[in-house]
């Protein structure tokens, strides 16, 4: 049954009948959604057990996958890619998480929770029974768009994320979709809506972002009475796949080159191939295109590798071993990029990087100052006593940290691939803050992967990490809204200049970075 006072049924009812241009210029948001829910088939499953399955062959990452849908009228989801790179994402309603194609957990925080929240919304149409979650407005059609068109703004809970939904006139069914946080836009499109025992779902559905595009071709809906609730429970076991070997001392042969990032030497299906940054930075490992070769499997698939200046396009390659100190790990996979550019600065070439999904699978104590790295079995690392833990948020792939600078407090995120630097604070909070006004600084620029960013650099009276108090800090200022300091949801960028009163812990198992005070800090 709608949910709809006497005084606008009558022109409910004129949006769920076909034609009646009039009414629909003239209908509210609240009645659009009312309509679009009809039309969809959620009047009957909103806030139900029932349950629809849906499956098809979709293009995941530059491969050929089968994608599943489970989702329920509770809100309860769970999508699953099964191809050469198996993916999993969820929430049992409570806990929205995801278990990636390098087989690493994490519960969603930030912006990926928006994120997925945005991708079951839209993709199962719930979006029209979301309540609170999402707020919309008309909006004017676009210049240009299809004859026979009604839009809707909406703004996600957040605040953060916007964007603008738009529906046939007369189905009120979605034609297309875009949104976006940081000027990377989400653009979707909906085709040929089949009926399931009253249920409509789009035949395909295609997605772009960055320029990379994931497709969806249904096979099959299924409508169920209900779902098991087990389907649908977080999966944040530890992965499986790596080990540790206690006759090996935990303490790695590091290289501290000039720019102060440090460099490891792990061992690729038996080959020493060259030295890898070890950068908690890096949401992917990577090996250099260089040495690709010594790799059986690959290229494969697609991914855009963002970093400072943008996105940049790359493939995946595959390994069947790594192994670096006491830690092996099987089946691992990297990221292809050209890493040529840093043998300069460097003074030795780089074959790889060590990131996110490397991390996940030990604890790390690492020392920046001193240029020491240790790994350690997470099922049995203890902190020093002097040490403390904070929660870490696995954003992006990176670890986030709280951390306050003149008196203001907000997530930054950890990157000692930024050897060199103390903090950059993102395009987003120097714009809402105005941070350069009357303060003094000069024009510079950051790079890396994708180009340059313009910035400024000046001083911060006071920032606060790991209850270590800094004075008089030198800091960077991003000027652009573009690349990896665009990201709305952190502050800022935290470089190993800042870490160096520490030995930093990275315990991403156990979801939280330890700070142990140096000798004499």
């Amino acid at each position: 049954m709608m949910h709809a006072s006497l005084r606008s049924l009558p022109l409910l009812a004129a949006l769920l009948a076909p034609g009646a241009p009039a009414a629909q210029e003239n209908a509210s948001a609240a009645e659009i959604v009312a309509a679009a829910r009809h039309a969809l088939g959620w009047d009957a499953l909103a806030g139900s057990p029932a349950a629809v399955r849906v499956t098809g062959a979709a293009r995941f990452l530059g491969t050929d996958a089968t994608q599943t849908l489970l989702f329920d009228g509770a809100g309860r989801y769970l999508e699953t890619y099964d191809g050469p790179l198996r993916q999993q994402t969820g929430s049992d309603g409570r806990t929205a998480w995801t278990r990636d194609w390098t087989d690493t957990p994490r519960t969603l925080v930030l912006g990926d929770l928006a994120d997925g929240e945005l991708n079951e919304l839209f993709l199962t149409g719930r979006w029209t029974a979301a309540g609170e979650r999402l707020v919309f407005e008309p909006a004017p059609v676009a210049e240009g768009a299809e004859a026979g068109e009604i839009a809707l703004a909406f703004t996600h809970a957040d605040g953060v994320v916007s964007g603008t939904i738009r529906l046939d006139a007369e189905s009120h069914r979605p034609r297309s979709l875009s949104y976006g946080s940081d000027g990377t836009p989400t653009t979707w499109t909906f085709h040929d809506y089949r009926e399931h025992d009253g249920f409509a779902f789009p035949q395909r559905i295609e997605e772009v972002q960055g320029g990379h595009v994931q497709v969806l071709d249904t096979r099959t809906v299924e409508r169920l009475a209900a779902a098991d609730a087990a389907a649908f429970a977080p999966r944040l076991a530890r992965p499986t796949d790596a080990r540790f070997d206690p006759a090996v001392a935990p303490a790695l042969e590091v290289k501290r080159v000039a720019s102060g990032h440090l460099l490891v030497h792990p061992k690729v299906d038996g080959e020493d191939l060259g030295w890898f940054i070890f950068d908690s930075g890096a949401g992917i490992n990577c090996i250099s295109t260089e040495v690709t070769e010594a790799l059986a499997d690959g290229p494969f698939g697609e991914i855009g590798a963002r970093g400072v200046g943008g996105d940049v396009p790359a493939h995946f390659w595959r390994a069947d071993e790594l192994v670096l100190g006491p830690l092996t790990v099987d089946d691992p996979i990297f990221m292809g990029l050209d890493l040529a550019f840093l043998e300069r600065p460097f003074g030795v070439p780089v074959a790889g990087i060590l990131g996110f999904e490397f991390l996940a699978r030990c604890v790390a104590e690492l020392d920046m100052q001193a240029g020491a790295i240790a790994l350690y079995d997470p099922a049995t690392y203890a902190l020093p006593a002097d040490g403390r833990w904070e929660d870490v948020l696995l954003y992006g792939r990176h670890p986030c940290v709280r951390a306050s600078f003149e008196e203001r407090e907000g997530v930054f995120k950890i990157d000692t691939g930024a050897a060199d630097d103390t903090v950059t604070l993102h395009y987003q909070v120097v714009h809402d803050l105005d941070l350069t006004a009357g303060r003094a600084t000069k024009a510079s620029l950051s790079g890396g992967v994708g180009g340059n960013v313009g910035t400024r650099v000046g001083e911060l009276a006071s920032f606060t990490l790991g209850g270590h108090e800094f004075r008089a800090l030198p800091a960077s200022f991003a000027l652009e809204d573009k690349g990896a300091f665009a990201d709305d949801y952190v502050w800022g960028n935290i470089g190993g200049k800042l870490l160096e009163p520490f030995r930093l812990v990275f315990d991403y198992p156990g979801g939280r970075l330890g700070f142990v005070p140096r000798a004499g800090r």
